[in-house]
């Protein structure tokens, strides 16, 4: 009669379920409230670190001969940054297409989402140093089965939160991602032109001063 919780956060318990029964976690999350946004900030820190983590120290034979450098702000961009844009460009084109989802809800599935990716990244960097390049193989298998993982539970937790069907979840997120494009790229303008007009005032600034 005394069983014994091995996970008595309930936060917690929420999580652990939900790479089998993402469904069920976030109708919790929908209509009881459930869910954890400091958690969901903690997922997405533990992503970036175990993709670094995986950037660097994956065993020699398993590294593509072309990555001679290591961008620490690149796979930030990959992981804090891709989370984020998401949220809010899914936010915004769900709620011109009657999507029910809060700003909250659409975080906390995709941050919850990033877990199969947090295992797939802990596990490659484990396996990659101790099994031979003949069994690279298993390891691509083991690493593409936690990326549908990942797109599995992002589904069909959009799919609950915004009370959509398929084929408005496919629309949406079509226009979602064209949106993280548009600010990406709005982002690299605005970074080149502050870089121009630094540029710029640096060049009249030495005329003036040194002419």
């Amino acid at each position: 009669k005394n069983n014994k919780v091995i996970i008595k956060n309930n936060e917690l318990k929420l999580l652990s379920r939900v790479m089998l029964h993402p469904s069920e976690v976030f109708t919790e999350v929908k209509e009881k409230k459930s869910g954890s946004v400091l958690l969901g900030l903690i997922l997405i820190i533990l992503f970036y670190i175990t993709s670094t983590i995986k950037e660097t120290a994956s065993g020699f034979l398993f590294k593509s001969p072309t990555n001679t450098g290591f961008n620490s702000f690149l796979v930030l961009m990959q992981s804090l940054g891709l989370v984020l844009l998401w949220t809010i460009c899914n936010w915004a084109v769900c709620t011109l297409m009657s999507g029910k989802g809060k700003m909250r809800e659409i975080f906390l599935v995709a941050s919850y989402s990033v877990v199969p990716l947090i295992i797939s990244n802990i596990v490659y960097t484990i396996a990659s140093n101790v099994i031979l390049e003949s069994e690279a193989a298993f390891l691509s298998i083991f690493v593409t089965v936690m990326q549908l993982f990942m797109a599995y539970i992002l589904i069909a937790g959009t799919l609950v939160i915004h009370d959509y069907g398929f084929a408005k979840f496919v629309g949406t997120t079509l226009l979602s991602a064209f949106g993280i494009l548009v600010v990406i790229f709005l982002g690299i303008v605005i970074v080149i032109l502050v870089q121009q007009l630094g540029n710029f005032v640096g060049t009249v600034y030495r005329e003036i001063v040194f002419r």
